[in-house]
């Protein structure tokens, strides 16, 4: 394994686990900067919509246990327990459950990634720069 595959699988690890990271040379690497390195799949330093997407779209299939195209609030919960002072899994669906059917189908999914991408697009280049990234998305809590 060569230094380059080393760090990339230090950053991968990292944005996974959500920690800081020390890649090869001792440079720490924070959880957005892990995460942003594991994004960016063609290395120049900005996301497009679909690399973004594509992480997106992974969570989406690992929650999805039945693969029916929807999450119900039992699968996200099972895939992502509640932490405290966190959104429960009722009001994560209900913010991005546009048909209010209290599941998110894989269409809804997907338009709130959009969404959430052109959010943190600040400068609507159609990209995402680390510092756009790390500046984070003002999220509103809806009620269940």
């Amino acid at each position: 394994m060569n230094t380059l595959q080393a760090n990339v699988l230090v950053v991968a690890v990292a944005a996974l686990v959500g920690t800081q990271a020390h890649a090869y040379g001792g440079q720490a690497v924070s959880p957005a900067e892990a995460r942003f390195a594991a994004l960016d799949r063609d290395n120049n330093n900005a996301l497009s919509l679909d690399e973004y997407a594509a992480e997106a779209r992974a969570e989406f299939d690992a929650m999805d246990t039945d693969h029916n195209r929807s999450i119900t609030v039992e699968e996200m919960d099972a895939a992502d327990p509640q932490a405290d002072g966190e959104m429960s899994s009722a009001q994560k669906i209900a913010l991005r459950d546009e048909n209010d059917d209290s599941v998110l189908s894989l269409d809804e999914y997907q338009a709130s990634v959009e969404e959430q991408f052109e959010v943190i697009d600040v400068n609507d280049d159609e990209s995402i720069t680390l510092d756009e990234l790390k500046s984070g998305v003002p999220v509103q809590v809806p009620t269940p």
